[in-house]
């Protein structure tokens, strides 16, 4: 019940905001990101990978649909979902490269499926270094010991280093890749 009653007045927020602004708020927020740069860990032609300026994390990423014809998760080619395997792959290495051994949460959000036209999907991995402490508990208040401009340029930073990943690193010993029919 705590769930959806979170997603349905998220959902009159966006729907409000866009009858107010005649944008989707998701997008304005994208393009807001990649205009500034400085939480922007990655960015394509398809997809942002973004450091959110509201991070629940510390380190958490957010990886993004750039474009109205990437934002259905079940819609993305064979090489968008590689693309998208690819950047986890070096985000996670990164990762342990900043904060070694650090377990993290990895979730989808996809929007229901009467509003898939209005808002996308969100891939989020979100690092779990800390315990979470009282405070947190009773307040219901996260709270992030890392700025996210400074995550984001740590990630940058680290990711120059690593070696470039190949699709037999993101697909598992005994699975390929088949295009779907």
């Amino acid at each position: 019940e705590i769930s959806l009653g979170l997603v349905g007045s998220e959902m009159c927020i966006r729907d409000r905001y866009r009858e107010l602004n005649q944008a989707s708020l998701f997008q304005c927020w994208l393009d807001a990101e990649i205009e500034q740069q400085s939480r922007i860990v990655r960015l394509s032609y398809d997809f942002a990978v973004v450091c959110p300026f509201a991070s629940r994390f510390p380190w958490q990423i957010r990886f993004c649909p750039r474009r109205k014809e990437t934002a259905f998760f079940n819609d993305l080619s064979t090489e968008q979902l590689i693309e998208i395997a690819t950047n986890l792959l070096i985000a996670s290495r990164s990762l342990d490269a900043i904060r070694q051994s650090t377990s993290f949460n990895l979730t989808l959000t996809i929007p229901p499926a009467d509003r898939s036209a209005a808002i996308p999907w969100m891939l989020d991995l979100m690092p779990r270094p800390n315990r979470i402490a009282g405070f947190e508990i009773m307040t219901d208040v996260d709270i992030n010991t890392v700025l996210p401009e400074s995550a984001a340029r740590i990630y940058r930073d680290s990711a120059e280093s690593l070696s470039p990943c190949t699709v037999a690193e993101i697909c598992p010993a005994g699975y390929e890749w088949r295009q779907q029919r």
